[in-house]
C-alpha cells in the first residue's frame, strides 16, 4: 500500500512471488458513481490517475487493486443493486484497461461480511458477475477482506452465536453449524460455491487482501471484539477448551504465539482451496497510531508464520501416477548424432523446436474411471485438441513460455500443498485454472459452456533460463493421435484401453517430445496418415532420445487394443 520499495528485495528472494499493489486515491468510488460519469468513463479516469504509479514508480508490480472496500448497502436498500451493477461495469472496464497496459487487476476488495451471501441470497453477487467474467477472461483476481474476533475462527463452522454458553442452557437448543464455511472468515467459500461456481467463475483466483482480528460484532456476551493486541488481556482469561487448535489449552500464555497459531489455522484452511492464492495479514508495519494495535511488525508473530511456511514447503508433495524411476544418463561431451533445434544457455534434452502454447487438462488421482477422459474428448476434441493426462509433472514440463494447466477437481489430490501451489513451486510460470465437477457428464457440460482463458501467446525463441525442468526423472508415455483423427471416438477408445496406466493422450508431436527426460516413450497411432512425412526421422531430428512405437488400426477399438498390447496391459 503506497510504499512499494521492497518489491525488488522480495522478488530477489522469491522470483515467483505474487505481489499486489494498492495506491491511495484522493476520491472515493461513491464520489465517482455520484459524479454522473458512466462506469467506463470513471474507470478510465481512475486508471489514468494511477498510471504513473503503475509504470514510473513501481514497474515490478503487475497486479493492482482499485477502490478499497466499496459498499452500497444491503440488497433490499434502495438503489443498492443498481449501484452494484454500475460498479461491476467499472471493475470490468478497469481490468480491460489494465490488460491493455500489460497489467492485471484485483476486482472487488470488499469489506468483511459484504456483499451479503447465502444459499438463497445472491442478488448483490449476481449484479457483480460482469466484473468476475472480465476477471476470468483477463487473468484478473477477486479480492476480499476477512476479519473476525475474538478469534480468527469465530463464526466459522459451529463457532456460532447460537452456540454461545447462555444459549446452550435454553430449552430446545440445537447446535448450529455451517460446516467448513464461515460468515466472516472462510466466508469466501460461500461466495465461490453459491455465487461463482454455478456460472463457471470459480476459476477466478482469490486473494484475501486484508486479514486479521478486528471489531466485527456478533460475539457471545462478555467476549470482546477488536484488534489482536487489544484482545490479549481477554485471551489470558480464556482456557481454549473449545479451540480448533491445541496451543491455548496448554499452560503457556503467549499472546503473540496464540495470534500466530490462529493465522496458521486459517492458512491451513486456505490451502484446501486451490483457487486461493494467499492472504495479506493486516498489518505488517504502519505509520499511523490508529493501526498500531493491528501491527505484527516488531513482534514474534512473523517468526512463527515464517517457521510455519518453511514447514509446509517441506511437507509431502502431491501424489503422482506410478512411474518407473529412471536414472539420468551419464554426461557426455560428444556432439549429438542428429540435428537439433538451437539450444539455450542451459542445454537439456527435449527442447521445443519452436515456442507454442500448450493446454493440459489435468485429471486428479480420484478420476480412475476412463469416462472422465471420454468427457474431455466429447466436449473438446473436435474443436480444441487439448493434451489430457493425470501427471502433474507432465502438465508442467517443457521449456515453454505458454503452459496452461486446467486442473479438474483439484481437491482430488488430497494433501498439502494444493495443486496450484505445487505447480508454482516445481514448475514456475505455469498458468493455472481449475474446474470442479461431480461427474464426467458435468465436466463435459462445463467444458462446453465455460470459456477457458485464452492461452498465453508464445514468444519466439527459447526462454533465457531453464523453464519447465522436471523436478525429478520419471518415465513418460504419450499416446500420440495424428491430425486426421478428429473424431473423439479415437481418444475414448484409447482411454478405455489404457487409463489404468494414466498415460498422457494428445495430438501434438511437440508435446510428445519435449521435456528434459531420459525416458520418453511415444506411441503414435497410424503415423502414415496425415503427418505428410517420416515421423521417425522427424523425432530423430527435433527430439532425439524419444523411444517411438507405431501402431496401426483401421478403427479406434482396433488401434486401442494394439496400444494396450504395447503397454503390456
Amino acid at each position: 500500500m503506497d510504499d512499494f520499495g521492497a518489491a525488488a528485495e522480495y522478488l530477489a528472494i522469491r522470483p515467483d512471488l505474487t505481489i499486489v499493489g494498492r495506491g491511495y486515491c484522493d476520491y472515493t468510488l461513491l464520489q465517482q458513481l455520484e459524479g454522473g460519469s458512466s462506469p467506463e468513463q470513471a474507470a478510465a479516469q481512475f486508471v489514468r490517475d494511477q498510471q504513473e504509479r503503475y509504470y514510473s514508480r513501481n514497474p515490478l508490480i503487475k497486479i493492482w487493486e482499485g477502490h478499497n472496500e466499496p459498499s452500497f448497502g444491503g440488497p433490499n436498500e434502495s438503489g443498492a443493486l443498481a449501484r452494484m451493477e454500475w460498479y461491476a461495469r467499472f471493475e470490468a472496464e478497469r481490468l480491460r484497461l489494465l490488460a491493455d497496459l500489460g497489467l492485471r487487476g484485483v476486482a472487488g476488495n470488499f469489506s468483511t461480511g459484504y456483499p451479503e451471501i447465502g444459499p438463497r441470497e445472491l442478488r448483490l453477487w449476481q449484479a457483480f458477475l460482469p466484473a468476475l467474467e472480465a476477471a476470468r477472461s483477463l487473468s484478473g483476481l477477486l479480492g476480499l477482506h476477512e476479519y473476525s474476533a475474538p478469534w480468527i475462527w469465530w463464526l466459522t463452522g459451529n463457532y456460532q452465536e447460537a452456540n454461545c454458553p447462555h444459549r446452550r442452557l435454553q430449552a430446545g437448543w440445537r447446535e448450529e453449524s455451517i460446516g467448513d464455511m464461515g460468515w466472516l472468515t472462510l466466508r469466501y467459500r460461500q461466495v465461490y460455491r453459491y455465487a461463482l461456481a454455478p456460472h463457471g467463475l470459480d476459476v477466478v483466483p482469490l486473494v484475501i487482501t486484508e486479514l486479521g482480528c478486528d471489531a466485527v460484532g456478533h460475539n457471545c456476551p462478555g467476549t470482546p471484539s477488536g484488534a489482536w493486541k487489544d484482545l490479549a488481556g481477554y485471551w489470558n482469561t480464556y482456557d481454549g477448551a473449545r479451540d480448533p487448535i491445541d496451543y491455548w489449552r496448554k499452560s503457556e500464555r503467549d499472546a503473540e504465539r496464540y495470534y500466530a497459531e490462529q493465522l496458521i489455522w486459517y492458512d491451513r484452511e486456505l490451502q484446501k482451496d486451490a483457487y486461493v492464492l494467499g492472504a495479506t495479514v493486516f498489518t505488517f508495519g504502519t505509520n499511523s497510531l490508529t493501526w498500531e494495535p493491528y501491527n505484527v511488525a516488531g513482534t514474534r508473530v512473523p517468526q512463527y508464520l515464517a517457521a510455519h511456511i518453511r514447514q509446509t514447503v517441506e511437507e509431502s508433495s502431491l501424489p503422482l501416477p506410478p512411474s518407473t524411476p529412471v536414472d539420468p544418463p551419464p554426461p557426455t561431451t560428444q556432439p549429438p548424432s542428429h540435428p537439433t533445434t538451437p539450444q539455450s544457455n542451459h542445454p537439456t534434452r527435449g527442447q521445443p523446436r519452436e515456442q507454442y502454447s500448450r493446454i493440459y487438462i489435468l485429471l486428479p488421482p480420484t478420476a480412475t474411471d476412463p469416462a472422465w477422459v471420454e468427457a474431455v474428448a466429447d466436449a473438446t476434441w473436435r474443436e480444441r485438441r487439448f493434451t489430457i493426462g493425470a501427471s502433474a509433472d507432465d502438465a508442467g514440463i517443457g521449456n515453454l513460455h505458454a503452459r496452461l494447466v486446467v486442473a479438474v477437481n483439484p481437491q482430488g489430490w488430497g494433501v498439502a500443498p494444493p495443486i496450484d501451489q505445487w505447480l508454482a513451486k516445481h514448475y514456475p510460470g505455469v498458468t493455472y485454472v481449475s474446474l470442479r465437477a461431480n461427474s464426467p457428464a458435468e465436466l463435459a457440460a462445463l467444458l462446453r459452456n465455460t470459456p477457458l482463458p485464452t492461452p498465453v501467446i508464445a514468444r519466439p525463441g527459447l526462454p533465457q533460463t531453464p523453464t519447465g525442468l522436471p523436478r525429478e526423472q520419471y518415465q513418460r508415455t504419450y499416446i500420440l493421435l495424428n491430425p486426421g483423427q478428429t473424431d473423439p471416438a479415437w481418444v475414448k477408445a484409447i482411454a478405455r484401453a489404457t487409463w489404468a496406466r494414466r498415460v498422457t493422450i494428445g495430438g501434438s508431436s511437440d508435446d510428445a517430445g519435449i521435456g528434459d527426460l531420459a525416458a520418453r516413450q511415444v506411441i503414435a497411432i497410424n503415423p502414415r496418415e496425415s503427418w505428410g512425412g517420416d515421423l521417425i526421422n522427424w523425432f530423430e531430428q527435433y527430439y532425439p532420445g524419444v523411444s517411438l512405437e507405431t501402431v496401426e488400426g483401421r478403427t479406434p477399438d482396433e488401434a486401442a487394443q494394439r496400444v494396450k498390447r504395447v503397454l503390456g496391459l
